[in-house]
């Protein structure tokens, strides 16, 4: 009896429950990380904003209390005014000494009143001259310092009145006792003045010693930013910072927390999720290999046979299976394997019909090249034979150089024929035999030929053109480019400039005349040169660099 491989499929996979449930994990799991993410944030950062709210207020607050406490007793106080100031301002704790200057910045009212203090000069102070710019009432802040009478951070509050500047040393004690009633275990608040230094933290060494975090990553991000969370690296340990900018003393309130401990609540969720996923694979795989070794055992045995038509035995798989599925499979597959060995056996025998055809027309076009060649060998023989007979040199130079111009395009369809792919020729090798072949042919002169550069393939239609071409200025500097009694000297430069290949033949003579013009003085050669150029939709142009340069350049890619 045969059971039904669907059914095994669909039962075994339902049994398996592993994908479902990395589905649902992976959802749940980035669920509650990005909730965790967002609470962690959130909570640093409404922390960080409420204590800078509150730092804010305390600092405007004293600020208000001291302009709105000198305002109407000065210029000038009496004696119970400024015991009344004193206890206002310094017996309060708020502020540990308080100034009237005048607008010279000399000290007129001290509190506490003490004579040392009297026409002691505060101008060159910077928030002093800061003040005398502003408004009156407009508070001006100095940078954060530690006070040398109580050793705590001590910050100057300044504010422009009539006839001078009202100046607060304020008492900032209170914040050494913040970072440990705002923050919780792990989390730590930190506060730093404008210039990056810290001036309340857990650590009051790092307070006394004015550390600095001026060239910290966190510094120049909240200086760029003013507010937010920003992660980074601190003394190899990796930390989230919230940040919240305090304006007037221009404070950086920072809370900061490891990743790891605020991300805590993250990795024990994905631990128990990995734990989960962990079982559930387990009892995936033993449930799987259960009810699928009968499959498996199957599937094995139609391996082992259609391996052996992969290797190009086309015999019929003849097991049959317990499953109906894979026995209509197998069915199929052996009248797919009759089919492919009759389709082989006639592509075999195609093949071989076209290589045998190939064959024939590889022979025959080899054939056509070589009779076109030896025709062509026929009529150059029979035109020097035609020299013998004439009068008149120039005549015999015009048939010679016909004869030239044959031998060129001969030599084309030699080196056709003698390539392996019919189609293509070497155009450095061709014309190194072509140039071989013009010193010979002019032995009478002292002609030395040097052929370099880069080399391209062309077929005959662009080969045959392209020959003449050099044919013509490789003649010309034969003529008028070797002297009698020297040695002339022709250069043939190949050089692909993609999309363009270039060819330059420059020779040693005396180059081209002052007055030279092809219209006028070229000759047939001139318009040849420039009819072949426009045959292959090239460029043609002459000029003398120490001697006669002739240059060709044409696209290496024959299409319009």
């Amino acid at each position: 009896m045969t059971a039904s491989f669907r059914k095994t499929l669909v039962f075994l996979f339902a049994l398996v429950i592993i994908v479902p449930l990395v589905s649902i994990s992976v959802a749940v799991l980035v669920s509650i990380n990005r909730g965790i993410q967002k609470t962690v944030l959130q909570k640093n950062e409404v922390i960080v904003a409420s204590v800078a709210v509150m730092m804010e207020q305390s600092i405007q607050d004293a600020g208000r209390f001291l302009y709105h406490t000198f305002l109407g007793r000065l210029p000038t106080l009496e004696e119970g005014q400024c015991a009344i100031l004193e206890a206002s301002l310094i017996g309060s704790g708020i502020f540990e000494s308080a100034f009237f200057l005048d607008e010279g910045g000399t000290v007129r009212v001290a509190v506490p009143h003490e004579r040392r203090y009297e026409g002691f000069d505060f101008s060159s102070q910077p928030y002093f001259s800061q003040a005398l710019g502003r408004k009156n009432g407009v508070p001006v802040f100095s940078r954060t310092f530690i006070s040398p009478i109580t050793g705590d951070p001590s910050l100057v509050i300044a504010f422009r009145v009539t006839g001078g500047v009202i100046a607060g040393y304020l008492n900032l004690g209170w914040l050494s006792k913040l970072p440990a009633a705002m923050v919780q275990d792990r989390v730590y608040l930190s506060l730093v003045d404008r210039y990056g230094n810290v001036i309340a933290d857990q650590d009051e060494r790092l307070v006394t010693q004015q550390f600095s975090i001026a060239d910290t990553d966190l510094f120049s991000w909240a200086q760029r930013e003013r507010k937010g969370t920003y992660r980074h690296t601190f003394l190899g340990t990796e930390i989230i910072s919230s940040v919240r900018f305090i304006p007037g003393p221009d404070w950086f309130v920072i809370i900061s927390e490891s990743v790891r401990h605020a991300f805590a609540t993250q990795f024990q969720v994905l631990f128990i999720t990995l734990v989960g996923l962990l079982l559930a694979l387990v009892f995936a795989t033993i449930t799987g290999a259960f009810l699928g070794r009968k499959l498996l055992h199957s599937i094995s045995l139609l391996e082992k046979e259609t391996r052996q038509v992969q290797e190009g035995t086309y015999r019929q798989i003849m097991h049959p299976t317990p499953f109906k599925e894979l026995n209509s499979f197998i069915e199929s597959f052996n009248i797919m394997s009759r089919k492919v060995e009759e389709r082989e056996q006639q592509y075999a025998a195609a093949n071989r019909a076209l290589e045998q055809s190939l064959r024939e027309k590889e022979i025959l076009l080899r054939e056509i090249h070589h009779r076109v060649k030896n025709n062509m060998q026929i009529i150059s023989s029979l035109l020097n034979l035609q020299i013998d007979s004439l009068v008149a040199p120039e005549d015999a130079a015009l048939i010679e150089e016909s004869t030239l111009r044959i031998q060129t395009m001969a030599l084309v369809h030699e080196k056709i024929y003698q390539s392996s792919s019919l189609e293509f020729i070497s155009l450095k090798n061709y014309l190194t035999d072509l140039l071989e072949y013009l010193v010979a042919s002019h032995a009478s002169k002292m002609i030395e030929v040097q052929i370099e550069g880069d080399d391209c393939e062309l077929d005959m239609v662009r080969a045959i053109p392209c020959a003449l071409a050099v044919f013509e200025a490789t003649m010309n500097a034969v003529k008028y480019g070797a002297s009698p009694g020297r040695t002339g000297m022709i250069r043939v430069l190949l050089s692909r400039q993609n999309p363009s290949f270039v060819i330059q033949i420059r020779d040693n003579g005396p180059g081209f005349p002052e007055d030279f013009s092809p219209q006028t003085k070229g000759g047939l050669g001139f318009t040849l040169m420039k009819g072949l150029m426009e045959q292959l939709k090239g460029q043609f142009q002459w000029y003398t660099d120490n001697g006669a340069v002739v240059e060709f350049s044409f696209p290496l890619s024959s299409s319009p």
